[in-house]
């Protein structure tokens, strides 16, 4: 973390890789648990420092949460949950502008995903640079918390999980 960050500043990916279109580009897919065949409301703790991206054709909830739909520009960070069964697909930095600015997201949500499920965390900065953290935001009980964080992240956790009757 830089002493005096400069405001509204933009960084390279700490990913950086010999190919700017994949700097800021990652997957992370997990398998959900319980029985196929069987549906389950997921309660989903999102934290994290990002950046603002506008989305269309979706669903608003809450500030910051995205229900389906596609980003609506080409070059700020997307932070997106897809899930196989229900078919669908959730985005977690939703904002009605784009700039170079960043905030903190705590919020929950609740989600529907059928027992054995793929779930695909995916993160896309589109041009392979990123909003740093130059007002120094920290995410409490979040590492490195309470020392700021130079880029950009996203945490989410299950803190509930119901069967649907």
């Amino acid at each position: 973390m830089p002493e005096n960050p400069k405001a509204g500043a933009d960084g390279i990916s700490a990913r950086k890789t010999d190919d700017p279109a994949t700097n800021d580009k990652f997957t992370d897919t997990k398998k959900f648990g319980g029985e196929p065949g069987k549906r389950y409301k997921v309660t989903l703790r999102v934290r994290g420092v990002v950046e603002p991206m506008m989305y269309k054709d979706g669903q608003q909830v809450g500030e910051r949460f995205y229900i389906g739909g596609s980003p609506n520009n080409a070059t700020y960070n997307i932070y997106q949950l897809t899930v196989s069964s229900p078919a669908s697909h959730f985005f977690f930095n939703r904002d009605d502008k784009v700039g170079h600015r960043i905030f903190t997201i705590d919020y929950t949500a609740t989600i529907e995903i059928e027992g054995g499920a793929t779930l695909t965390l995916h993160g896309n900065g589109q041009n392979g640079r990123m909003i740093t953290n130059f007002s120094k935001l920290v995410v409490p009980d979040i590492a490195p918390a309470p020392q700021p964080y130079n880029g950009q992240f996203i945490q989410l956790n299950v803190v509930d999980v119901v069967e649907v009757k």
